[in-house]
């Protein structure tokens, strides 16, 4: 069956990548009174696609502030 332009056959996206990462968390945060900042990233540690050398990377940024409650 033939795909349409700009399209892609699923079975071989499924078949090249990998269902399973593993990943280690590293990250940085500062609280200033009532304002929480956090820098995160998850680096990959398996390879996320076969014959190839390509990882997984994974950055996060949370800003929070805190709330008083009575």
């Amino acid at each position: 069956m033939d795909t349409p332009q700009g399209a892609y056959d699923r079975s071989s996206f499924d078949h090249a990548y990998k269902s399973f990462d593993l990943c280690l968390p590293i990250g940085v945060s500062y609280d200033f009174r009532r304002l929480s900042v956090e820098l995160r990233s998850s680096p990959g540690l398996l390879k996320a696609v076969d014959k190839k050398d390509y990882t997984n990377v994974v950055g996060q940024l949370m800003v929070g502030y805190k709330f008083s409650v009575k």
